[in-house]
Order: structure tokens, then C-alpha cells, then sequence
């Protein structure tokens, strides 16, 4: 199952209690009777940010009294706002995000009616949306060439203006859903390296470049996409003599002898 837990800022500052921890104990209401170890939480945070900041884990159910987490310092007004005597389940982080995809606008596209109040299980729908934002965190859209002898400095804020061409989740879905969430150049799979924070995280890397496309085309999941790792999605967008790699070449590249 997967859950929606809105969390006030004014009263606990969910952000800094994750900065210190990947674990936090939160208290459930009647509507989680249900829960259960496994089951993936959603964080809400209400104004100013209207948006779901954190994916998390369920580690334990009723956790004992003598075993919570001391979050007292995040409680704004007392830790007697934390200390409410009621049944606490223990949350891993498992990812954290600010897309604008996570705000509560986009949110009612995928069935949340209004902004989360309360504890709840959340549609099945609404659970694929959220599982394939979490899963492109980090997705390489454009890679440009820098010129090695500019000088930089850093801090300075600047509003930039680009062109973005829009990926369809539903098809990065069908295309993990037939090759699987290995790199299909290496054959790396990132939950077998980096454990179970990573398991299912994949690119998938469009064979016709979008912003070559630049116009909206009927994409074909299987013959279009393929999953890809980030170090090789890097590298076929890496450009050499202006041109970009070719999966095929990189392939070759990658195995042929040193």
C-alpha cells in the first residue's frame, strides 16, 4: 500500500529532521490501522511548499516508547508536540525532491481533490505518477560544450529561458517494463551495486533526440527508449567531433580490448 502524510511546517520541521536522520517516527492515526512494514509513505508538506517533499519506507509498526527517535529539536514550540502518547511507525527516507511535479497542482491531475489533511492510502493512479517522479529524479535531458578557457564564478542568481520537450512517463513505464531497469549498454544494475536505495532507479535514454525532433511525435516505447545508467547516458550525450555517440558505438567502445 501506499500512503499520503501531511506534515505542517510551522509545527515540525520535517526537512531538518531528515537532514540529520534517514529515519523518522511519526505518529499514526486511526485512517493507518492497515499499514503495514514495506508499505511506501509520502510525505506532504503543507504552505508555503504545497507539495510532497520525501518518499519513504515503513520500517516498524507501534514503535515502543522506550525505543523513539528523540526529534524534540525539531518540534517548533516544545517537544510536548511530538510527545502525544499516540501509536508511532518508524519511516526510512528512501528519496527526497523538489520537483514541480510533486506540487499540489499536478497532484490534482493524478486524483488528490484537495490539499491532503489527513492520513490516507492514496489510488493506484496516483501511486504509478508518484513511483515514475521519483524514478526520473536526475533523468539527462541536454548536455552543451563549455569553453575550457572561460573563467566562472559562482552565486550569482540569473533567470535562463530554454526549451523543454516533455517526456511521457506512461512511456519510460513500458519501456523499463520490457527491458527491465539494467543499462542496456553495460549491463550495469544500480540495486545490485549500490543496494536497495537504488533498486529500480534507471534512465531511459530516447534513440531520436527530442529537441532534434523538436516537435511532439507518437513515441514507441520499445523502439524509441532503452534504459540506460547515468555514467552511459552521460557518454552518449557527451558530444566528440559535434556529434553525440551512438548506443552501438558506445557498446563497442566500452568492451573492446585497452
Amino acid at each position: 500500500m501506499d500512503w499520503i502524510l501531511p506534515s505542517n511546517q510551522k509545527y515540525y520541521d520535517v526537512v531538518g529532521a531528515f537532514g540529520v536522520s534517514d529515519l523518522v517516527d511519526w505518529t499514526k492515526s486511526r485512517n493507518m490501522n492497515r499499514v503495514r512494514v514495506g508499505d511506501i509513505a509520502y510525505i506532504y508538506s503543507s504552505k508555503p511548499d504545497s507539495r510532497i517533499l520525501f518518499k519513504c519506507r515503513v520500517e516498524m509498526i507501534d514503535v515502543p516508547k522506550d525505543e523513539l527517535i528523540d526529534d524534540s529539536a525539531f518540534w517548533r514550540g516544545g517537544a510536548s508536540f511530538g510527545d502525544n502518547g499516540k501509536p508511532k511507525v518508524r519511516l526510512r527516507r528512501v528519496a527526497y525532491s523538489d520537483s514541480d511535479a510533486l506540487k499540489l497542482n499536478c497532484l490534482r491531475e493524478h486524483g488528490i481533490k484537495t490539499q491532503p489533511q489527513s492520513q490516507q492510502r492514496i489510488s493506484p493512479e496516483l501511486s504509478e505518477y508518484l513511483d515514475i517522479v521519483f524514478g526520473t529524479q536526475g533523468d539527462i535531458a541536454e548536455y552543451a560544450e563549455v569553453d575550457p578557457s572561460e573563467t566562472f564564478s559562482e552565486g550569482h542568481c540569473r533567470t535562463v529561458s530554454v526549451n523543454k520537450y516533455e517526456r511521457n512517463p506512461a512511456a519510460r513505464r513500458k519501456c523499463i517494463e520490457h527491458y527491465g531497469t539494467s543499462c542496456l549498454i553495460c549491463g550495469l544494475d544500480l540495486g545490485e551495486r549500490y543496494g536497495e536505495y537504488a533498486r529500480g532507479f534507471i534512465h531511459v535514454h530516447h534513440l531520436r533526440a527530442l529537441h532534434q525532433i523538436a516537435k511532439e511525435y507518437e513515441v514507441d516505447p520499445i523502439n524509441d527508449l532503452i534504459p540506460v545508467c547515468p555514467n552511459c547516458h552521460a557518454m552518449i550525450h557527451r558530444l566528440s567531433g559535434g556529434e553525440e555517440m551512438g548506443t552501438e558505438e558506445l557498446r563497442k567502445h566500452l568492451f573492446q580490448p585497452r
